[in-house]
C-alpha cells in the first residue's frame, strides 16, 4: 500500500468520509481496487463509530474504548480518512466497537476477481 495512501481521497467530497451513509466515491482507476476496497472498509467503520459515540466526540470516544487518550490526535486523523488503519486497527476497531464485518464486506460497484496465481 503506498505510505501516502489517505482513504478520504476516494470520495468526490472527501469531508463525507466517515460522515455520510452512501457517499459519492472517484472513479476506480485500474489497479487501485485493492486500496479502494480498504477506504470503502475504513469509512463504514468510522461511520458505525460516529453512531455509536453519539454526541461525543468519536476521537474521545475511540480514545476511551481503548484505552489510549494521548493518542487521540492520531485516531483523529484515521476517523477523517487522513490515515489508513492498519490490519491490526481494523479488526481491533470491529471488536471493540461490537460490530458484525459480515455486512462490511458487501461492497456494491467493486468487482472481485480471482487472485492472479
Amino acid at each position: 500500500m503506498d505510505a501516502a495512501f489517505k482513504p478520504a481521497t476516494y470520495l468526490v467530497k472527501p469531508a463525507d468520509f466517515g460522515k455520510v451513509d452512501e457517499p459519492e466515491w472517484t472513479a476506480t482507476v485500474g489497479g487501485d481496487e485493492g486500496i479502494r476496497y480498504a477506504a470503502l472498509i475504513q469509512h463504514r467503520i468510522v461511520r458505525a463509530l460516529r453512531e455509536k459515540a453519539g454526541d461525543r466526540h468519536p476521537a474521545e470516544y475511540l480514545a476511551l474504548l481503548l484505552e489510549e487518550s494521548s493518542r487521540k490526535p492520531y485516531l483523529s486523523r484515521k476517523i477523517h480518512g487522513r490515515l489508513p488503519l492498519t490490519f491490526a486497527e481494523l479488526t481491533n476497531w470491529i471488536v471493540i466497537l461490537g460490530l458484525d464485518p459480515g455486512p462490511t464486506f458487501e461492497l456494491p460497484g467493486i468487482t472481485a476477481r480471482p487472485a492472479k496465481r
